[in-house]
């Protein structure tokens, strides 16, 4: 070798094997960068969507990537694609129940294919799951057109805590309440009974109502009517044995049936039909304000980001959350609820008051949709972690703070507006 040469080694290589060896290279990139299956649960599970779609989707040849790529969809409200995933999740599958179980929820409460929902009931040992189907035979109708308001009872005694509106069910005039911690029609067995909504005895659950459990069926009301124009034909209705109050509630698939905003500063909620996209769009000139995303799991699970002091959370707007002690000396409804695992993982002292029954005051801030709350007034859970289809909820937000607010709900493109 002459002095300041260099040479190259031959190496002779099969070029398939080339190509093997740089495919799995890749993939192991891939794999390392996206991470594992179970760290896209883990994801799931704190609601960091966008990051556990990447690994779902890299892992969407197996039934557990398509399980997990199938929810992200679903929560994100794009049902139909959500449904063509699931028909991939062969039967061997672990979790295969739960794929029915979601499959059959987005058939009955989001697409209204009572059909398709009851073919799946055979394939479900979990009959609380299958009870909508079970009972009901045709999806509810929306039987008016045009934007609609419909005024609050601000007379009424409840309406400072929860809002209120006059109403009739199957022609009998009733004054109910908005709960998005429901679906349909919520009311006790005597209230269902005395308006005529038909039910099978035979069909009922255990379910948990507050913080105790009641026996639940599940019939129909022929007709819902909203102060004197909003209408609705076969309304499934939640009949619960017990409740802790005798108030009649309707909840979040009611508002999903329209553009929908629930405008507390004026004490009234407006309603426009999804017909009308001229309205529609009048509907949002008029309301545009802080805008911040949303997912739902099931039929009426809403959950959003926020902060609080700073740190990042996963937030349920619950309208109907009452919880009403003194602060301060000063009687008060609790902005918020938690439990003690959530005070501790965001650093919240707790006080001698604080408990399920008491409201906290606080410095603290709690942001959503960029705007800041300050002096925040909570209570303490007391059923511990709030979790939805496996996303742990960090907190309940009641109407204690979203009653500043006019605040829209926009199921089409899965958006709140606050103004």
């Amino acid at each position: 070798m002459n002095k300041g040469q260099f040479y190259w080694p031959i190496v002779i290589v099969d070029a398939r094997k080339l190509l093997s060896i740089i495919f799995l290279s890749l993939v192991s990139v891939i794999s390392g960068t996206q991470g594992t299956i179970e760290e896209g649960w883990k994801l799931w599970n704190k609601a960091e969507l966008e990051e556990a779609e990447k690994i779902a989707q890299s892992d969407i040849e197996t039934n557990a990537g398509k399980h997990l790529k199938g929810n992200i969809l679903q929560v994100k409200g794009k049902y139909q694609q959500a449904i063509e995933i699931y028909n991939g999740i062969t039967s061997d599958y672990d979790e295969y129940e739960k794929v029915q179980i979601s499959k059959l929820n987005i058939h009955f409460f989001h697409l209204k294919e009572v059909p398709k929902a009851k073919a799946l009931i055979g394939n479900i040992e979990d009959k609380q799951a299958t009870i909508y189907a079970a009972s009901i035979n045709q999806p509810m109708t929306v039987e008016c057109s045009g934007t609609f308001t419909v005024p609050m009872l601000v007379n009424e005694p409840l309406n400072p805590f929860i809002p209120i509106v006059s109403g009739a069910i199957n022609g009998r005039k009733q004054n109910i309440a908005f709960d998005t911690g429901g679906n349909y029609l919520i009311m006790t067995k005597t209230a269902a009974e005395s308006m005529g909504i038909t039910y099978d005895p035979t069909l009922f659950f255990i379910g948990q109502q507050g913080y105790s459990t009641s026996k639940m069926w599940v019939g129909v009301a022929d007709e819902l009517v909203l102060g004197n124009d909003v209408k609705l034909k076969n309304i499934p209705v939640t009949i619960l044995e017990e409740m802790n109050t005798e108030i009649i509630i309707f909840g979040t698939s009611i508002l999903k049936e329209f553009y929908s905003t629930i405008d507390y500063p004026n004490n009234q909620f407006v309603f426009t039909t999804k017909d009308k996209s001229d309205l529609v769009n009048t509907h949002k000139e008029r309301y545009t304000g802080n805008k911040m995303n949303f997912i739902m799991w099931g039929d009426h699970y809403m959950m959003g980001k926020g902060a609080y002091n700073g740190r990042r959370i996963n937030m349920f707007f619950d309208s109907g959350l009452v919880v009403v002690g003194q602060a301060n000396g000063v009687i008060t409804q609790s902005w918020l609820c938690l439990s003690r695992e959530s005070m501790e993982d965001l650093g919240i002292e707790e006080k001698d008051d604080t408990s399920t029954r008491a409201v906290t005051a606080t410095n603290d801030v709690l942001n959503f949709a960029g705007l800041d709350n300050e002096n925040v007034k909570l209570s303490l859970s007391g059923s511990g972690d709030f979790s939805f289809g496996g996303i742990k909820c960090d907190l309940l937000v009641s109407h204690g703070v979203i009653k500043n607010y006019a605040w829209t709900i926009d199921f089409e493109n899965m958006e709140y507006m606050f103004k």
